[in-house]
Parts: structure tokens; C-alpha cells; sequence
């Protein structure tokens, strides 16, 4: 993830990165990357995204209650990731 910030702010590393941003328009702001107003998640970073969304801010317990909740705000969620976290 920090490769492809990187990328975006400047000169990308390689051709896996430069491809990357060339295919989908992204934007940096505030050291977090967004593509189309929504936050690219990490893969790694999903389980905490997850366990806020739940705990403080409403998100449906129902897998895909639960995605359509986190689609309208980020890109990288999977509803197997999701029914896997519920469980």
C-alpha cells in the first residue's frame, strides 16, 4: 500500500505499481488513499476496519448488511472476508 502512495505522490517504484495507477484513478489525502471519494483498505487492515465499523459506528451484523454498509465508504472489502469475521 505505501509503494502505491508513493507511486501516486511521485515517481512509482516498478511496473507492478505503475500499471496499478494507471488502471484505476486514485488520490492521496492525508497519507490515505481514495479511489472514486471511497478508501482503499488494505487486506491486512480489514479486521480492524471491521471491528470500529461494528462496535461505534452501526454497521449491520448480517454479511451482506454489513457490505453494503462498508461499500458506501471504502473499496477492498469481500463478503467472504466479512461472513468470516462474523463467525
Amino acid at each position: 500500500m505505501t509503494d502505491i502512495i508513493q507511486g501516486v505522490k511521485g515517481k512509482p517504484r516498478n511496473r507492478k505499481v505503475r500499471d496499478f495507477i494507471e488502471k484505476w484513478p486514485l488520490k492521496v489525502e492525508r497519507n490515505k488513499l481514495f479511489h472514486n471519494g471511497k478508501q482503499v483498505i488494505a487486506y491486512e487492515d480489514t479486521e480492524k476496519i471491521l471491528k470500529r465499523e461494528a462496535e461505534q459506528n452501526g454497521m449491520p451484523l448480517s454479511r451482506d448488511g454489513a457490505f453494503e454498509y462498508l461499500k458506501r465508504k471504502y473499496v477492498g472489502f469481500k463478503k467472504r472476508r466479512i461472513g468470516t469475521w462474523l463467525k
